[in-house]
């Protein structure tokens, strides 16, 4: 899986990845995530997520990062190759 682009909340930015792994992976006995299609063990390559705010036109905030791990398997895909993103939410909703 790639990293997700610039979400509106980390709701829709971990939807995402909870999507990715309902689709492409399964747990073993162990409960290791591998992946449906080869079995390889699923990776995880943390990602770095700017809490940025809506209440200027670009890419700033209180300087908040969240780190979400960002699966994909060694086997069938390449390793994100972006490690950093952003969720851009309202002044009321960084404050929760």
């Amino acid at each position: 899986m790639e990293t997700p682009a610039a979400r509106g909340t980390l709701q829709e930015f971990e939807a995402e990845i909870e999507s990715y792994l309902s689709e492409n992976c399964l747990k073993n006995e162990s409960d290791e995530v591998r992946c449906r299609w080869c079995w390889t063990k699923t990776e995880f390559k943390v990602c770095y997520v700017s809490i940025h705010t809506t209440a200027f036109d670009n890419c700033s905030g209180s300087g908040r990062v969240k780190q979400i791990p960002i699966p994909y398997c060694p086997n069938c895909e390449t390793e994100p190759t972006q490690d950093r993103s952003c969720v851009h939410l309202s002044p009321a909703e960084e404050l929760y």
